[in-house]
């Protein structure tokens, strides 16, 4: 076999492996991405978790996030959800949950902060953090999921206001 009959094979084996190498990464990027990836969902359309916790129930619509003292998006949803709480009055409560002890909130900022939270994060079983939870006023859960942008943090309030609004209409 002559030199170039091998660098040849050489190549196409090493491009053939590019190109499995290349296929695993981007079946992982749609898996992590979920299948309607880049589809607008509205608040109804939000996944419902079985998820039960009438011990922090508030008896109005809740919206739960869980936190990582070190994760920094964790810290940009925790900034996001204290500029919600200033808006909204107190038709919805809001809430933080974490394993670890956290900076608390501003003055005049209306969220609860669960530290060394390891019920809920049993309960919830979040696959990635943030991670938010909607639950009605007895403790179940309505919408849930991951949060890793402010614009899906605001699907979760509507979740909460859209609840509000199904329970005040007689």
């Amino acid at each position: 076999m002559s030199f170039v009959t091998s660098a040849f094979i050489v190549t196409w084996v090493a491009l053939l492996l590019l190109a499995l190498a290349l296929a695993g990464v981007v079946r992982q990027l749609r898996h992590l991405s979920g299948p309607d990836a880049g589809v607008r969902r509205s608040a109804a359309a939000l996944p419902r978790p079985n998820i039960r916790l009438p011990s922090i129930a508030t008896g109005v619509p809740l919206v739960l996030l869980l936190v990582d003292r070190s994760c920094r998006v964790c810290a940009d949803r925790l900034e996001d959800l204290q500029r919600w709480s200033k808006v909204h009055d107190d038709a919805i409560a809001f809430a933080v949950a974490s394993r670890d002890a956290l900076a608390h909130a501003d003055d005049g900022v209306t969220v609860t902060v669960h530290e060394h939270a390891d019920g809920i994060f049993d309960t919830v079983e979040p696959r990635m953090l943030p991670f938010g939870v909607v639950l009605d006023p007895d403790g179940q859960a309505i919408a849930g999921g991951a949060v890793g942008s402010a614009q899906r943090l605001a699907q979760l309030i509507a979740a909460a206001t859209d609840h509000v609004k199904v329970v005040a209409t007689p």
